[in-house]
């Protein structure tokens, strides 16, 4: 058994001039993993715990390091939500990770369905 985070940005708003992004929507989901199948591919729990929010961006078009819209990944947007100061990536998977042992312990404790 083993708790797996999964980021994504769930969506963008950019400036259509110069496709700057202005908006990160992003989400972070924990679930226990149970095991893998034949083909190893991870077999999850019911247990899930989520967050997610809004990060609003600014940036200079001019800089060097700025990246077109059209080269974006996904990792691009992570750095910046995991660098911004406002989130702190740790403790949100700390918190979750936390959620997901608690229903487990529950879970072991309690017994649920119908008894025939």
């Amino acid at each position: 058994m083993a708790i797996t985070n999964t980021w994504k940005i769930i969506d963008l708003k950019s400036n259509a001039s110069d496709g700057g992004i202005t908006l990160i929507k992003w989400s972070c989901v924990a679930r226990n993993q149970t095991g893998t199948d034949g083909l190893n591919n991870p077999i999850y729990g019911l247990e899930e715990a989520t967050e997610s929010g809004k990060l609003i961006t600014t940036y200079n078009a001019s800089l060097d390091s700025f990246i077109p819209y059209n080269n974006l990944t996904e990792n691009n947007i992570l750095t910046w939500v995991w660098e911004d100061s406002s989130i702190d990536k740790n403790d949100i998977e700390t918190k979750l990770n936390n959620k997901i042992q608690s229903i487990i312990n529950n879970n072991s404790t309690t017994n649920q369905g119908l008894p025939w």
